[in-house]
């Protein structure tokens, strides 16, 4: 295997031109070298002299489909790895260029002395592209548990995959604003009785999205108070009477879902080609289930937001009396 391995600094010329202050950067010619991606992380990590200690809580893995992409998110990834120490992996696979290329650039972040950021940037264009996921899941630091960010539309095979390893998935929402604009029907459940939750969600879609179609409706019963125990283990805020376990929007191909079952939300997104993504997370203790209330307490004055979600709502009641 062909390598070359260079010190870069200064500052890029352009999104993706060239690597940013202080990376070492090394270029393959075919598959991605692992033991040589990190023997240069240790090469950076000894930059500073001595044995520097390096912390991390997690592993973020970001995922790109062009050099621009990555240049736009790169601020708020660093702030993200500020607050959480971490091993940095991003991807850039742009398919958009035929020539092949595969590069890794390689750096560290430290605070008072303390590395507190391993990052590699892996790049690929061309058929080149096709060894990025098993670099990158090569690249992971076994202990640790693995967030994805991720930067492109979502769907696709790839997606699929990290679905299944990731702890938890974080996407861009400006991603689905083609989706925004084609919302045509909105349905939401709630449990045991319909409830002010549930109305004041329509409402604010209603507010938002002009002829919008809705549906609510009442389904099953609500959970029952949770009993104490000498050493109770934090759960989420019980399903309560009225409200929200289920929310569906229809925007054509697309359907989303969202669905409460007991202390674990279901998201699925379903098109009409068979393409189906579903993904699980368990509610975190007291998970709110007012946000809209919640939000109020921080305002002061009129809150134009609510008052139209709360007039559609009224309207929408009135429709069921």
């Amino acid at each position: 295997m062909e390598e070359t391995v260079s010190d870069a600094y200064g500052e890029p010329i352009s999104a993706g031109a060239t690597p940013h202050a202080g990376e070492l950067t090394v270029q393959f010619d075919k598959a991605v070298d692992l033991a040589r991606i990190e023997g240069l992380l240790r090469q950076a990590r000894e930059r500073g002299g001595g044995s520097p200690e390096t912390v991390s809580t997690l592993n973020l893995v970001a995922i790109f489909f062009s050099a621009a992409q990555y240049e736009k998110a790169r601020e708020a990834l660093e702030v993200a790895g500020t607050l959480h120490p971490c091993r940095l992996v991003a991807v850039i696979a742009d398919q958009g260029i035929e020539q092949e290329s595969l590069t890794a650039r390689l750096s560290v972040v430290r605070s008072g002395g303390t590395i507190t950021m391993e990052r590699v940037v892996l790049s690929a264009t061309g058929r080149a592209v096709r060894h990025l996921e098993s670099a990158m899941m090569g690249l992971l630091r076994a202990d640790l548990p693995m967030v994805v960010v991720w930067g492109g539309r979502t769907q696709g095979d790839l997606l699929l995959r990290v679905v299944e390893s990731a702890d938890r998935i974080v996407t861009d929402s400006g991603d689905l604003r083609e989706h925004r604009g084609t919302v045509r029907r909105a349905r939401v459940v709630c449990a045991g009785a319909i409830g002010a939750e549930g109305l004041l969600l329509l409402g604010w879609m209603q507010s938002r999205i002009k002829r919008l179609e809705v549906e609510i409706r009442a389904e099953g019963e609500a959970e029952e108070e949770k009993t104490s125990a000498s050493t109770p283990v934090p759960r989420a805020a019980r399903l309560g009477l009225g409200h929200v376990k289920l929310l569906e929007f229809v925007a054509p191909p697309a359907t989303f879902t969202l669905v409460r079952e007991k202390d674990v939300l279901i998201s699925q997104v379903k098109g009409d080609d068979d393409g189906f993504c579903a993904h699980r997370v368990r509610l975190p203790p007291e998970m709110p289930g007012r946000l809209l209330a919640l939000e109020l307490k921080l305002l002061s004055g009129r809150d134009e937001l609510y008052a139209q979600a709360v007039q559609a709502a009224a309207k929408l009641l009135a429709t069921r009396t």
